[in-house]
């Protein structure tokens, strides 16, 4: 029963009325430029609940109760230690992410992108701040990084990308996690539809993405993950992959950005790096602060460049 009610706190925590944000600014207009609520800030004793209650109700291997296909080697454990863990090839990268032996950009046209590119993210902005950061820290460029929250592929093109072609191994690669529905700004703000690209209701933001993608002849490193971000972690950790660097830029909503710091840190390898954009967003910041608090982790910040770009280590053991 004790630890229903954790989790039931954690519940409340989660939905807890500060957490909503007033969408409309002072025009009366919806979407970007709507003044936020203020979000209480979590206690020590709220980041304990909310670490447990995670353990409990988001774990990283699903529940396999009607999955058909199953892997062989195990999950990884606490630490992220686990010797079947592995670096995939490309042909098996395919197999696994697309059930096929060909590229996802076959047969994609690109055309005309230009109107993609004039959207510039962090990341970008502060690309060779973050490059020096992450190989400095690591000691080599990362093999596997993991996106979560690609948006029109300019992280994946100008950072993600670069940064994993300077590994040693020809199989280093960027798996973009987004399921390029938009989030719910980009459902409600007017700036954001030239690049929903949406027809018939639904977007093609992820065609934009692709032909962006290719048009940067980053084609062969970038690969999509079309699922949301929790499906996205129990499909990449089950299939067993190491990964040395997660970037999470997807949520940005208070208790969404927990779980999936939750979920993404546990796929890292020892010594892996989990990164993220925003810290100057308050929800992000909190869920982060928490994250780390409970458990026991320390929040660092790529140097030179506003405290937005933070990282956190996996520990070595």
């Amino acid at each position: 029963m004790a630890s229903l009610v954790r989790v039931l706190a954690a519940l409340a925590l989660l939905v807890a009325p500060g957490a909503s944000v007033n969408l409309r600014n002072s025009t009366g207009k919806l979407g970007v430029g709507a003044e936020p609520s203020v979000l209480p800030e979590y206690t020590d004793e709220d980041s304990q609940v909310m670490c447990k209650a995670t353990k409990v109700m988001f774990p990283l291997m699903p529940s396999m109760d009607q999955m058909e296909a199953q892997r062989t080697w195990k999950p990884a454990g606490p630490d992220g230690s686990d010797s079947t863990r592995f670096y995939p090839t490309r042909a098996q990268l395919f197999k696994d992410l697309y059930h096929s032996d060909k590229s996802p950009y076959e047969g994609v046209e690109v055309g005309d992108v230009s109107f993609a590119k004039t959207w510039k993210g962090n990341a970008h902005i502060n690309k060779d701040a973050i490059i020096k950061t992450v190989i400095d820290v690591m000691g080599e460029a990362p093999r596997m990084i993991v996106e979560v929250g690609s948006f029109l592929g300019d992280g994946a093109s100008n950072v993600w990308g670069p940064l994993a072609k300077m590994s040693k191994s020809p199989d280093s690669f960027v798996l973009c996690v987004d399921s390029w529905e938009g989030d719910l700004n980009m459902k409600l703000a007017d700036k954001y539809q030239q690049w929903l690209q949406t027809v018939n209701g639904g977007p093609k933001m992820q065609e934009v993405f692709m032909r962006r993608v290719k048009s940067d002849g980053m084609q062969d490193t970038v690969q999509p993950v079309m699922v949301p971000s929790i499906v996205g972690a129990r499909f990449l950790g089950l299939l067993g992959y190491k990964v040395d660097l997660v970037y999470v830029d997807s949520a940005h909503e208070k208790g969404e950005t927990f779980v999936e710091l939750h979920l993404y840190y546990q796929m890292l390898r020892p010594g892996g790096l989990l990164m993220g954009d925003d810290m100057n967003w308050a929800a992000v910041a909190q869920d982060v602060r928490a994250f780390a608090k409970c458990n026991d982790l320390k929040v660092e910040f790529v140097e030179n460049v506003k405290k937005d770009q933070w990282y956190i280590r996996k520990p070595l053991k």
